[in-house]
C-alpha cells in the first residue's frame, strides 16, 4: 500500500507507467491519521488526497465508482497540489505490502521486497 518506492523505481525503470486502481473504502483512508489531517488542512476528503498523491507520483488512478457524483469528486482531486511535506508524510506510510493481479485464468502474486 502507498508508497511502493521498490515498484516505483522499477516501474521507472523499465518504462512503465504504473497504474492504480479499485475500490478506495478498501483503504480504509479516514482512519489513517495523517492522510486526514492533510485532508482537512486542504479542505479535501481522504480519497481526493489519496488520488492527487498518486497522480502526483504519476500513477494512473482508476478508482472504482458507481455514481456520477462520486466521479466529480475523484476528478476534483485533480484541482489540488500536495505539498512536498506532504507527499513525503504519505510517502512516509508505505507499509510493503503485496500486490496482486488477479486476471481470469490465473493468481499471480508479486510482493517488493526492500
Amino acid at each position: 500500500r502507498f508508497a511502493s518506492p521498490n515498484l516505483q523505481e522499477v516501474a521507472q525503470e523499465i518504462g512503465c507507467v504504473l497504474t492504480g486502481y479499485g475500490n478506495m473504502h478498501a483503504a480504509t483512508l479516514e482512519n489513517n491519521k495523517v492522510i486526514a489531517g492533510i485532508a482537512a488542512r486542504v479542505g479535501r476528503t481522504p480519497y481526493q488526497v489519496v488520488l492527487r498523491w498518486l497522480t502526483q507520483h504519476g500513477i494512473s488512478a482508476i478508482p472504482r465508482s458507481h455514481s456520477g457524483e462520486h466521479q466529480e469528486e475523484n476528478l476534483r482531486s485533480l484541482e489540488i497540489h500536495l505539498s512536498v511535506e506532504d507527499m513525503q508524510a504519505i510517502d512516509a506510510l508505505h507499509e510493503n505490502y503485496p500486490y496482486y493481479w488477479h486476471p481470469p485464468a490465473s493468481v499471480q502474486t508479486m510482493q517488493c521486497s526492500e
